[in-house]
């Protein structure tokens, strides 16, 4: 989270009645990192040993440009679309492509401005949006599952929000359907709180960007290997579509909006802090889900942010089950 917004809740003119301890990760990160440092729960022992900071080898395959996001393919059987966070690049997702690309036909994106990949001009979130309901007609998809990270998970919802006989199953990994909401601000704070953290963002330089993206990532993940393996790529997007996109996922709600999805629909959340810390997050998550039709929501034991790397066997588990029994994928 930026400077820039922790300050304005210092001020109290972000009025939470959640602590900022104590907020999902999604909520206290504004995303998934790009942003300055913040306070993180006490974090329980990550659920199993971390991985070499070394990426697992994925099949190179063409790249493909989209408007506002390239995609990399991989695989082939039932489609399923990846999604980084903010700031990520596909290669976030490398672990999930080596473990599914024998079963599934994936789609994984990156973003306009992020990763290192070239900004676009005008709002970067709703083009998105369009653009990947477009891909998915274009290509001749058949209802493709869409899994998203952080960002990625809210672009999942919203995606299915609004072309609900378009996609599949959807899977948010700890991204919620408003992040303003989770922190219980007003709308109109909110959006004077997002429009400083985007001018805030804009004005930094390649450095300071890249020192803030590595402090951030630092809390959003356990292992000190995977923050070096994600930042490598992370800190090479662009400060001003960083800040932008946050401000578009801050000043947007899609709560109700969901009511619309009518896709089975996964969230993960995090599962760190105290027992009541715990608590109140999980009602957090839950309450943003209520209106999603068909849902289920699972916290991953030791982990923070990033689901697919703190809590490994979890997510694979979860997730391989989740789409199998969906897509009907040959094991």
């Amino acid at each position: 989270m930026s400077v820039t917004f922790v300050s304005f809740a210092r001020q109290g003119v972000m009025r939470a009645r959640i602590s900022m301890r104590i907020l999902p990760a999604v909520v206290l990160t504004a995303l998934c990192g790009g942003c300055g440092p913040t306070t993180t729960p006490t974090v329980a022992p990550a659920a199993e040993p971390a991985r070499p900071a070394t990426s697992p080898q994925v099949t190179p395959e063409p790249v493909s440009e989209h408007g506002s996001f390239s995609v990399h393919r991989h695989g082939t059987g039932p489609a399923v679309i990846l999604i980084p966070g903010l700031t990520c690049g596909a290669d976030v997702w490398d672990e999930t492509v080596q473990r599914l690309e024998g079963r599934y036909e994936l789609h994984v994106l990156t973003l306009s401005g992020f990763a290192g990949r070239p900004p676009i001009d005008g709002p970067l979130l709703p083009r998105v949006r369009e653009d990947l309901a477009a891909y998915i007609r274009a290509e001749g998809l058949r209802r493709p599952a869409v899994v998203g990270h952080s960002l990625g998970g809210f672009m999942a919802l919203w995606l299915g929000a609004t072309e609900p006989d378009l996609v599949g199953p959807l899977v948010a990994v700890d991204g919620l359907p408003s992040l303003a909401a989770a922190m219980n601000v007003p709308g109109p704070q909110v959006e004077a709180a997002a429009a400083a953290m985007r001018d805030q963002m804009a004005s930094l330089d390649a450095d300071a960007f890249a020192a803030q993206t590595r402090a951030s990532l630092t809390g959003l993940m356990v292992s000190p290997d995977d923050v070096a393996t994600v930042a490598q790529t992370a800190v090479r997007s662009d400060p001003p579509t960083v800040g932008k996109a946050m401000y578009e996922m801050l000043t947007r709600d899609l709560r109700q909006d969901v009511a619309a999805i009518e896709s089975d629909v996964l969230l993960f959340g995090p599962g760190v802090g105290t027992p009541e810390q715990r608590t109140m997050v999980e009602s957090v998550y839950r309450e943003q889900m209520a209106a999603v039709p068909t849902h289920e929501v699972v916290f991953a034991e030791g982990s923070r942010h990033f689901v697919m790397l703190d809590a490994r066997a979890f997510f694979a588990e979860t997730l391989d089950a989740f789409l199998d029994a969906r897509l009907g994928a040959a094991k």
